[in-house]
């Protein structure tokens, strides 16, 4: 939603995000979002996208969050998980297929960003693919640092399972603002 909402917020002076690819129109870079095959989280990736799930997806699908044998997840994360509106994981997937007319090209509102953007990519993200955003990343004039920023041994969730090294990274994109 970041990108979605800069033109509704002119004081904005930065742009951080995690656990998040640009979506758009990239001809000539792979996929943003790995598969099944490709994830250690296997059909977990995909469960983003899919309307209702069952008990056992959405523990799959939380559990996919974090790097593999994460350990303990807290039982909140389960919970939000069993309450997400099915309504929000069906307009993803409107997003993801390109059928939501009101929704930006976000590759083409990161390339044409005035204000610096830090990209953080977890190392052991099941969801994003970093040779997307590398890719990506020489078209980003505005990129922080002219990199995207790696985070080893972590999954998805880099702010719960790493709250210190995170926090010190958001501190020094706000410092460098």
């Amino acid at each position: 939603m970041a990108f979605q909402t800069m033109g509704e917020l002119p004081n904005l002076k930065g742009v951080f995000v995690f656990g998040t690819v640009p979506v758009g129109n990239a001809p000539g870079l792979p996929p943003a979002f790995l598969t099944p095959e490709e994830s250690y989280a296997g059909a977990a990736v995909g469960y983003g996208v899919v309307a209702n799930l069952s008990a056992p997806q959405v523990t799959d699908y939380v559990t996919a969050f974090f790097k593999p044998n994460y350990a303990p997840i807290p039982q909140f994360f389960f919970d939000m998980g069993l309450r997400t509106d099915p309504g929000t994981r069906a307009a993803v997937l409107n997003v993801v297929i390109g059928a939501d007319p009101d929704f930006s090209d976000e590759v083409q509102l990161v390339k044409n960003m005035s204000i610096p953007l830090a990209i953080v990519h977890a190392e052991q993200d099941a969801f994003t693919r970093y040779e997307y955003l590398t890719g990506l990343a020489p078209e980003l004039p505005t990129l922080w640092r002219n990199q995207i920023v790696t985070v080893p041994n972590v999954g998805h969730a880099i702010h719960w399972e790493q709250p210190k090294r995170f926090i010190k990274l958001l501190k020094r994109f706000i410092a460098d603002l």
